[in-house]
């Protein structure tokens, strides 16, 4: 048998089924934007929706920062960096600054803000992981950013979100979601056309 590692796994919502190898000495960043390694826009659920779903989708995930949680191991033990003021879970207790989890001792879940995706951060047989990762990547390979989906490196997280979450991808009886609002330019006003000057006097 290898080596065991600490892996990342997607235990629920559009997470689920996802892996992310941490290894002896790596760095995982938790966060809605592309640019992290464990992009809440870039699972493979997330992009099997309509594009109409992946927006509120993305709306109602407004609590999860751009750059939420940062995982770093140092063999068996991962700390835990919280980057958000919407704060982590680590087995159902909120934490705002860092924590430090011996794998070693057991597996932990992790969740972010009031996000409906939980991950489950444990020890596994490094060739396994590598065969879950090669599945994976030879089923469907990862989606690339889609226009109309703001990308939340460009578009701000909100402080709060004010609506949670549904499993079923749907707003609450009675609750019309806000529109979303994409970057536009201006319109342009009527432009000011200054009169003629007038005919200089002629002198004789």
């Amino acid at each position: 048998m290898s080596e065991l590692i600490p892996v990342l796994i997607g235990t629920k919502g559009l997470a689920e089924g996802e892996v992310f190898p941490l290894g002896l000495a790596g760095e995982l960043v938790l966060g809605r934007s592309r640019t992290c390694s464990v992009s809440f826009q870039r699972f493979r659920r997330f992009a099997s929706l309509p594009p109409g779903e992946q927006l509120l989708r993305d709306s109602y995930n407004s609590a999860v920062s751009r750059r939420h949680l940062v995982l770093r191991s140092q063999g068996t033990t991962v700390t835990l960096e919280n980057l958000s003021a919407g704060g982590s879970w680590c087995n159902d207790e909120r934490f705002t600054t860092t924590l430090e989890v011996d794998l070693s001792k057991g597996a932990v879940v992790l969740r972010l803000g009031h996000a409906a995706e939980a991950f489950q951060l444990t020890l596994l047989d490094q060739t396994v992981v590598a065969a879950l990762v090669a599945k994976l990547s030879s089923i469907r390979p990862l989606p690339v950013p889609l226009p109309g989906v703001p990308d939340p490196v460009e578009d701000p997280t909100p402080q709060q979100n004010p609506v949670p979450y549904t499993s079923a991808l749907t707003p609450r009886p009675g609750h019309s979601p806000a529109p979303t609002v994409l970057p536009h330019t201006p319109a342009l006003g009527r432009q000011h056309t200054p009169p003629p000057e007038s005919e200089p006097s002629r002198h004789r």
